[in-house]
């Protein structure tokens, strides 16, 4: 089945860190049958969810429970190391803020509390792979997606430097993409 149509899974999810928390630490059990192994992170890599998102809004005092609980429960599972790359990577289908920019408010809050490099590393990563495979445009589109990531980057830089910060890195990714493109495309013609 596809994520999308798991409207009740994606519902405990959201609302329940033990859910996630189970998987995760399936996935990284010591000495677990392979093909388990293989099933859980097959699972894992589907699920693509803002943690505590209820209709497109995220509470923050929800999304801090959902987090402290979650992080406990990789604690106690000695999975503690994970926890900002986990979160870092669901932080990407975080909904709009209330001012149409990326990512929610309450997400912004939380990536300023940690600020951790391992946290904007798979922000970073998880929102850039979000794209997918495509299409050469002989740099086109990743010129059009820098600047989209540069402009939400000027929205968030005076309230949410950190969470701006992001979006820079990837907006220069983006732009050093283009270059590249361009550079290849030339070369072609």
């Amino acid at each position: 089945m596809d994520w999308k149509e798991l409207l009740c899974l994606q519902k405990a999810l959201k609302s329940a860190p033990e859910y996630y928390a189970y998987l995760v630490c399936m996935f990284n059990k010591p000495n677990e049958n392979p093909e388990l192994k293989k099933m859980y992170y097959s699972i894992i890599n589907k699920i693509h969810f803002c943690p505590a998102e209820k209709d497109g809004i995220v509470d923050y005092v929800e999304l801090r429970n959902w987090l402290e609980a979650f992080r406990s429960i990789l604690k106690e599972n000695n999975l503690e190391n994970k926890y900002f790359s986990i979160i870092g990577g669901l932080f990407t289908y975080s909904p709009l803020g209330s001012d149409g920019v990326m990512p929610c408010e309450a997400v912004r809050y939380v990536i300023e509390e940690y600020h951790s490099d391992e946290l904007r590393n798979a922000y970073q990563i998880n929102e850039l792979n979000k794209r997918g495979f495509y299409h050469s445009s002989a740099g086109k589109q990743e010129s059009d997606l820098s600047k989209q990531y540069e402009q939400n980057a000027f929205a968030l830089q005076e309230a949410y430097p950190h969470t701006a910060q992001i979006y820079f890195d990837i907006s220069d990714y983006y732009k050093k993409e283009s270059i590249e493109e361009r550079k290849l495309a030339e070369d072609i013609f």
